[in-house]
């Protein structure tokens, strides 16, 4: 094991960037390159990166997360997207509602989990990752319709996600609580938590439009970018909102009233490769094989019954939306990598139900294994299927 900061993350960035290379040559995603090379120095494999270790880069991940959220808000500029908005509110409203439905029915009358558990286990469901879908589509110079609307659907997925836990958790709380009607405080609570991410991402953005019209050239710009981000995902922290939503509102309030938007994001442009290698070779050594192992059975039927949902609720969305039928069969399955905000869940459900968290986390962490690694690939796949990929 490495005990030195220093050296683990000189292995993660050489270490991610070498697998990178070695992936391109089986023609996968760099970004199963960076995971796959993570889970061999994870404790499950060569231990060379522990646990305590990984805990020690949670600013990394924390700022990884954040530039991510603000890039993907960033594409949902309204110009931009104007032609196929409807195709991304219905697809993303068809994951939801489908994957939830699909993962709750296995989880509790499959798999015979407590209803508090399938409850949760179906709101986490419908979590995606925005991070492999915008890494892949950036990787291989994707920018027709399918691809602005993936990003487009990973972004109001995620914000659906969230609004699905908080309504799930105030019921779950009820219940666990032993009470025959469900509190309205909790619902209260969660409305502040998505009400408070919204106002404080458009400030931030609408300070940031401010700043970055008299901030000069790139290098302060992008000063002032990461500045920005990392005090929306601090004060989210501080005050339990979503710092995922807070980034994510951000980039959509600079994308679509700063005069010139691409600068911004084009400072970010010197950082994004070693912040990503590091973030993702980080995300793969914190997968655990023996979680997958010990609970294959049940993380089998939620695998299984999420990629049904998921495949199912955006194909029917975007029939609803008028999508083009030789683009749908390529949306759901792009949409199937689960990382960021479903760890972010996880560590709610750590704190507000730790009675049922165990079986939970397990259940996620498993799945997340294997998504992460099988999700990026699909979803290169796809855009090459669909002759949007220009490598």
């Amino acid at each position: 094991m490495i005990e030195n900061q220093a050296l683990a993350m000189a292995l993660a960035l050489a270490g991610g960037y070498g697998a990178a290379l070695a992936v391109k040559r089986l023609k996968l995603p760099s970004v199963t390159g960076y995971i796959l090379i993570g889970l061999l120095f994870s404790p499950s494999l060569l231990n060379l990166i522990t646990v305590e270790m990984s805990q020690q880069f949670d600013l990394v991940k924390t700022l990884g997360l954040g530039v991510i959220a603000f890039i993907v808000g960033a594409e949902l500029e309204i110009e931009r997207i104007r032609n196929i908005r409807a195709a991304i509110i219905l697809s993303s409203a068809g994951l939801s509602i489908v994957t939830f439905g699909a993962v709750f029915i296995a989880m509790y009358f499959l798999a015979g989990l407590p209803l508090p558990i399938a409850l949760v286990l179906g709101a986490t469901a419908t979590a995606t990752a925005p991070a492999p879908v915008i890494t892949v589509i950036k990787e291989v110079r994707a920018t027709g319709t399918l691809a602005r609307t993936l990003l487009g659907i990973v972004a109001m997925a995620d914000a659906f996600a969230i609004f699905l836990f908080g309504i799930i958790s105030a019921v779950v709380a009820t219940m666990l609580a032993d009470i025959n009607t469900v509190s309205g405080a909790a619902f209260v609570e969660t409305g502040q938590e998505l009400l408070g991410s919204v106002i404080i991402g458009v400030i931030s953005g609408l300070i940031l439009v401010y700043l970055a019209k008299s901030a000069g050239d790139r290098k302060h710009i992008l000063v002032v970018t990461l500045s920005v981000i990392l005090f929306n995902s601090g004060l989210s922290q501080m005050f339990h909102l979503s710092p995922l939503l807070v980034n994510l509102v951000t980039g959509f309030t600079l994308a679509n009233l700063a005069r010139r938007p691409a600068t911004v994001f084009a400072s970010l442009e010197g950082i994004e490769l070693p912040l990503f290698i590091v973030f993702f070779t980080l995300a793969g050594a914190s997968l655990r094989l023996d979680v997958l192992v010990a609970n294959w059975q049940v993380a089998l039927i939620y695998i299984l019954a999420r990629t049904i949902g998921i495949v199912t609720g955006v194909t029917a969305g975007a029939s609803f939306a008028g999508v083009d039928p030789k683009l749908r069969p390529f949306l759901g399955r792009s949409l199937l990598s689960k990382a960021g905000v479903t760890i972010g869940l996880i560590l709610l459900v750590q704190i507000r139900f730790p009675e049922i968290a165990p079986m939970v986390t397990a259940v996620e962490l498993a799945a997340i294994s294997v998504f992460e690694v099988v999700g990026p690939v699909i979803t290169r796949n796809s855009l090459f299927a669909a002759g949007e990929a220009t490598e």
